[in-house]
């Protein structure tokens, strides 16, 4: 069995991160190549499926992340060598995620028109909007399960099975993308088929995983249970770290819905494809982010503190270093790379204008997400919570209801919303980790210690 609480820190976590990091971004790509063939088709195409896709990841937010953060009671099991607390932290995650999803799906089909109304999606991409967003509601059964799922492997020290199985799926999905929309010619239509079928892949591949490991996290039917302990200590993870996110995702739909109000599509258009790019980034820091907090999991467990400690420094550094060579690239090459998806000069002038802009501090996102992580694995969750209201609420609430009616909504104006959100983001880690006593009494003793032997 897979074990992160051994071994050389930095290179156990670089090998444990990079299959979920090769996954994230390979998830982030599909999305890239649907908004590349429907901008190919037009700006009404991508302005309806990006009239919705921030409100859909809204919606998924505290769901998706309560799934992902099922890992952690499993890695701590794992840590203490706990197989019977590891029997059913396992099958309470499957049970769980897929009878909340059915559930959820069922009510967002219902409640599509008068969500559609809610956002302000524009009627002459109503139709098409409400479709794709009954499709995504269809595929999150699938997708939330799969979470679950993969929530699992990976608690366990497992990343290069959920990365085989999204390869999989995914480039699945790409063939599917091109079939539907290109070859087609299904538009919107097209697209959230791919979403359904793709997840669907993803949920039945993993699903057979699991249920015919010969690994102690097996999965058998009979056994499916619903944990009432293994579930709060998840939700007094999850809702503090999930609602961090779902703050994120409130502010990103509120912006669309400003930006779905001048019913300019070249406008929604150029932020879609923006969002989908800025994605590209913070789906790549989430991974590195995930798999720290496994680590800090399994080392919890184990009782292994110093080791936590330098995990969170390598994480950090390979933050860094992730950042600088994705963004970079971006910016400078914005114009030619907003060209690809569409060649409309309005919809390129939009979206380079929030890029210039909103792109570079971005990660902010990642030092956060980080942190956040595992100071809810350390049983410090509410950070995420006050963090989230005090730096993205409050600086992006502002600068949308009382800066951007007197300057007007404009892309540089809506790329100042990220370049501050996440300037505080940083700020408040950074006064965080320097000030307050957030570091559990083992971690404290460790650094004493190290202070005694350096005096």
């Amino acid at each position: 069995m897979p074990t992160l609480t051994e071994g050389k820190i930095g290179k156990t976590l670089v090998v444990y991160a990079l299959p979920i990091l090769f996954s994230n971004l390979l998830l982030q790509t599909s999305l890239l190549v649907e908004a590349l063939l429907l901008g190919s088709q037009g700006k009404a195409s991508l302005a309806a499926v990006g009239a919705v896709a921030p409100f859909i990841a809204l919606i998924q937010a505290l769901p998706l992340a309560a799934a992902a953060v099922f890992a952690v009671p499993i890695s701590v099991a794992i840590g203490q060598r706990d197989y019977a607390r590891l029997h059913r932290a396992t099958h309470t995650t499957f049970t769980f995620c897929f009878l909340f999803s059915i559930v959820m799906a069922i009510l967002l089909s219902l409640l599509a028109t008068p969500l559609m109304k809610l956002i302000a999606v524009p009627e002459n991409v109503l139709a098409n909007a409400t479709l794709y967003f009954r499709l995504n509601s269809l595929a999150f059964i699938f997708y939330l399960t799969s979470t679950g799922s993969f929530s699992i492997l990976q608690g366990c020290g497992e990343s290069r099975r959920p990365f085989r199985i999204l390869t999989i799926s995914t480039v699945a999905g790409l063939g599917l993308s091109v079939l539907f929309i290109r070859v087609l010619q299904l538009g919107v239509l097209g697209a959230g088929l791919t979403v359904v079928f793709t997840q669907f892949i993803s949920f039945v591949l993993v699903s057979i995983s699991l249920f015919t490991s010969t690994e102690p996290w097996r999965l058998t039917w009979r056994e499916m249970t619903l944990d009432r302990k293994i579930i709060a200590e998840t939700m007094k993870i999850a809702l503090p770290v999930g609602i961090q996110i779902l703050i994120f995702t409130v502010t990103t739909t509120i912006i669309q819905a400003e930006i779905n109000g001048t019913g300019s599509a070249a406008a929604i258009a150029g932020y879609t494809i923006f969002i989908r790019l800025s994605g590209f980034l913070t789906m790549g820091m989430k991974a590195i982010g995930i798999a720290n907090q496994n680590m800090v999991g399994q080392n919890l467990g184990a009782g292994k503190y110093d080791r936590i400690r330098k995990s969170f420094c390598f994480a950090q550094l390979y933050n860094l270093a992730f950042s600088i060579i994705t963004t970079i690239p971006m910016v400078v090459f914005a114009a030619p790379l907003v060209g690809i998806f569409n060649s409309d000069p309005d919809v390129i002038a939009f979206a380079c204008g929030i890029i210039y802009i909103g792109l570079p501090l971005t990660i902010g996102y990642g030092i956060n997400d980080i942190f956040a992580r595992m100071l809810a694995t350390l049983g410090r969750p509410r950070f995420s919570l006050g963090v989230g209201i005090i730096a993205i609420l409050g600086v992006r609430l502002i600068w949308i209801k009382i800066v951007l009616p007197i300057i007007g909504i404009t892309a540089r104006n809506i790329g100042w919303i990220f370049f501050l959100s996440y300037s505080a983001l940083i700020i408040c880690d950074l006064v965080y980790y320097l000030f307050f006593p957030w570091r559990p009494p083992e971690m404290q003793r460790l650094s004493r210690k190290r202070k005694t032997k350096s005096a």
